[in-house]
């Protein structure tokens, strides 16, 4: 019986992935979010007891031209952080290489402050997070995943490895970069992973566009999608690109059918894409253009279109999945049903014995050499021959 049911359940539910598929397309990706630094600042052993907050830029390494050592300071408040995160790094603008050298990132535990902090006021240094060289003007990033536990933001410092050597950089500070270029400030940069999908909501199957019109291209999204690209499609073949670039991601885009376009057919439809990422995207119902659809749901012949009713698929595996409840109980209440029949008891058969004895008898009575029933008056049995006078 057990078998029975796995069997049932297993074939319901494969008809129902079969068969009625999931609407939609979501994927899931890696998302960021940024926290520009709160504080920043650097100082110099050139001059000890100056404090350089507020300024457009940063220093660090060894200036040979002012013979000084030079440390740039920031810190980043955690105000910004996912829940469900998986990676921390800072990003830093280099914008000057005097000449290459190696760059040694410190954690520091101490509180400072922007305006007050000198080489002289300097918070100690802690554990070096990471090394890396520094060669040419890019943004670099360094990991500090494995520093995020147990705080509420964390201060850092760039400083030259080995004083041996020279070379110094100049980075941009939260106060000197571009507004229009917000990946230049020092920022602390989150990962995470992110659901995302687009489900075009209109046009639906019933619709049909003529020229001099225009109509409603409407969809709904999830996640961090900017901006969208939408295209005209005629079964599986593009006809072109409604959008010339893109449009903003705001759910709604009206669309003028020309009579110059010579649309005509019942198996259009519109795909709708997330500008900066092709893998998410979605389909709109087949519809038409110029045309009536066919009353069998059938398009022109080029493709399939027969639209799908958004919710469908959901519907229908729900309903699947109770009815395959229902038949896993009904076998299991049949099954227990059968085992409340009791059978009456059944006297013990002789193992001479060809059948069972009534379970009554008034006028009747049993060999004892072989069970046979005897009239009560016989003085022998009929089956074996022994002598009853005695019994």
């Amino acid at each position: 019986m057990k078998k029975k049911i796995l069997f049932l359940v297993g074939v319901l539910f494969i008809a129902v992935l079969v068969f009625f598929p999931s609407p939609t397309r979501a994927i899931i990706r890696d998302q960021t979010i940024s926290t520009i630094a709160d504080k920043d600042s650097y100082v110099t052993i050139s001059d000890p007891n100056a404090n350089f907050g507020g300024r457009d830029w940063l220093t660090f390494g060894f200036d040979l031209g002012f013979s000084s050592w030079n440390e740039a300071y920031f810190h980043f408040n955690f105000s910004d952080k996912p829940i469900n995160w998986i990676k921390a790094e800072i990003s830093l603008d280099v914008y000057y290489v005097s000449e290459t050298f190696n760059m040694t990132v410190c954690l520091i535990n101490k509180t400072w402050n922007e305006y007050e902090i000198t080489w002289y006021e300097r918070p100690e240094h802690r554990e070096i997070i990471t090394t890396f060289p520094v060669a040419e003007e890019k943004i670099y990033k360094f990991n500090i995943t494995n520093y995020i536990e147990g705080r509420d933001g964390i201060s850092v410092c760039l400083n030259i490895s080995d004083r041996e050597h020279k070379g110094y950089a100049k980075a941009r500070s939260k106060e000197g970069f571009y507004s229009w270029n917000p990946e230049d400030a020092p920022q602390l940069i989150w990962t995470y992973p992110e659901t995302v999908e687009i489900t075009v909501i209109s046009p639906k199957s019933s619709d049909v566009w003529e020229d001099f019109y225009s109509y409603d291209i409407k969809w709904t999204s999830k996640g961090s999608i900017e901006h969208v690209k939408i295209q005209l499609y005629k079964g599986s073949t593009f006809i072109e690109d409604i959008t010339y670039t893109y449009t903003e991601n705001d759910g709604e885009y009206e669309f003028y059918v020309f009579s110059s376009e010579n649309y005509k057919g019942t198996d259009y439809r519109i795909k709708i894409t997330d500008y900066d990422d092709s893998r998410v995207y979605d389909y709109s119902d087949y519809f038409s253009i110029n045309e009536e659809p066919p009353s069998d749901g059938k398009g022109d012949g080029n493709t399939q279109s027969i639209a799908y009713v958004p919710g469908i698929g959901i519907i229908i595996g729900v309903i699947g999945g109770l009815a395959a409840v229902g038949v896993v109980l009904y076998l299991i209440l049949s099954q227990q049903r059968k085992k409340r029949i009791i059978s009456p008891p059944i006297p013990p058969i002789h193992p001479y014995q060809t059948s069972v004895p009534p379970q009554t008898p008034s006028m009747l009575k049993y060999c004892p050499n072989c069970g046979t029933t005897i009239p009560i008056e016989g003085k022998f049995c009929k089956h074996c021959g022994f002598e009853l006078s005695n019994v």
